[in-house]
């Protein structure tokens, strides 16, 4: 086969905010983000005519491109629920409100070239970029075997390499599962997501790209209430990089929340010291008192 040109995937940094609506399979995600792909980002929203809206995609090209040898009998089916395909975009000062933005007009299938037509609305997350996306090799998302791994490295590119800013990243783990498209419930249950999908994505992740990460879980009292994502060096010493995915793990990151934190259970420590301090004073003032009596008592015992 001839090799295809490398393709790219743009996307706006607000495509980390909003969410999709749910891909069943790798496969669909791979189109979806084949397609975004095939965008022309140089576009300008403002400029935007009928043909720069329609794409189209050879069967051998999709053969190519994700790197198999044939598509499965459920192709029409996948195709069918990716035409479905919903962006929702969150307003993050008001999350109350809401937009659901379909993502095709139409797609089509003929003559093994797979047609699609954007809906404008949505070209403002793929086009007129300027300094404010996020990009990646469309060819990494092939080398993983989880929908989930490609949904996680789509999200964390943007804030990985604010990491050189920052010492670390994170998402409330609610945001995290709807982002990740956790649906089962069995699978919300964090020990279950921890096991089955979030270290298996993250592995995927620093095994077949230039990032590389652990994480941390953070509790509020009992109860993960977030991820927070590390940055780990790229060691090729697997006992020097474990050593220091195990330091990131248990280190102690302060934040405004763990200030707050430290500053109550000082003032607790106090409180304690404090009460603790005026039942010895009144202890000794009560041996005190005791003490006198019995030499008193000794005194008067001896004339």
């Amino acid at each position: 086969m001839k090799k295809q040109t490398e393709l790219e995937v743009f996307k706006h940094n607000q495509s980390v905010s909003s969410k999709l609506s749910e891909v069943k399979t790798p496969l669909q995600f791979l189109l979806y983000s084949l397609i975004v792909a095939k965008v022309d980002n140089n576009l300008e929203f403002l400029h935007i005519k009928e043909e720069d809206l329609l794409l189209k995609i050879t069967h051998k090209e999709i053969l190519e491109q994700l790197e198999i040898k044939r598509v499965q009998p459920t192709f029409k089916e996948e195709i069918k629920d990716l035409s479905l395909l919903q962006i929702e975009h969150i307003d993050k000062d008001n999350k109350e409100e809401f937009i659901f933005i379909n993502v095709f007009s139409k797609i089509a299938y003929r003559n093994h070239i797979l047609t699609i037509k954007l809906n404008k609305d949505v070209m403002d997350y793929f086009i007129d970029l300027k300094s404010n996306f996020l990009s990646y090799s469309f060819k990494t998302l092939v080398k993983f075997k989880s929908k989930y791994t490609m949904l996680l490295y789509d999200l964390i590119q943007k804030d990985y390499y604010l990491l050189n800013r920052k010492y670390y990243f994170e998402y409330d783990l609610s945001f995290l599962l709807d982002k990740l498209q956790v649906n089962a419930k069995s699978m919300r249950v964090y020990q279950n997501f921890k096991v089955k999908i979030l270290e298996k994505a993250i592995k995927e992740i620093n095994t077949h790209t230039n990032l590389n990460i652990t994480y941390k879980a953070i509790k509020n009292v009992y109860t993960v209430v977030k991820i927070r994502f590390l940055r780990l060096p790229k060691n090729t010493n697997k006992i020097a990089r474990e050593k220091e995915e195990d330091r990131l793990k248990n280190s102690f990151v302060r934040t405004p929340e763990t200030e707050r934190l430290k500053s109550k259970m000082l003032k607790v420590e106090k409180e304690y010291q404090n009460k603790l301090y005026r039942i010895n004073r009144k202890n000794e003032s009560l041996l005190d008192s005791i003490d006198g009596m019995y030499q008193k008592k000794d005194s008067q015992d001896k004339i």
